[in-house]
């Protein structure tokens, strides 16, 4: 489904590492379910959470298993709204996380243009000819 993402996890140089890129900014859709894979043995200690304003984000957070073992993961459905100050972090260690970024779902917007768009047809015209 293409509103289902899976990211794999890992920690490397104090920051997480995600799906092979050190402490990204993240662009997540509206909607959409992410769910962040933390089975590497490198997250053992490092939980992965969200964070808004000025406290942990919980809604829609789903954590499965403990963290650094085989099946542990977070998933996360993306608000509709950009919630303030959204980003994900290490509960036990400062600085390894970044920001993310809610955006609106790039094929919810085609499908809204696609259903908007009117079809318009005409039937030829025959001109009329010299005598």
């Amino acid at each position: 489904m293409e509103d289902e993402i899976t990211l794999t996890v890992t920690v490397a140089g104090g920051k997480f590492v995600i799906d092979g890129v050190s402490a990204p900014a993240l662009t997540l859709y509206k909607g959409w379910t992410y769910t962040f894979d933390v089975s590497d043995s490198s997250n053992g200690s490092h939980p992965l959470r969200f964070y808004a304003g000025s406290s942990q984000y919980s809604t829609n957070v789903t954590v499965t298993g403990t963290q650094g073992q085989a099946g542990a993961k977070v998933q996360i459905v993306i608000p509709e709204s950009q919630p303030s100050n959204f980003q994900y972090y290490c509960t036990n260690h400062s600085g390894m996380g970044n920001t993310i970024t809610v955006a609106e779902d790039p094929i919810k917007a085609v499908a809204d243009i696609a259903a908007n768009v009117v079809t318009v047809s005409y039937t030829h015209l025959t001109l009329p000819t010299k005598a």
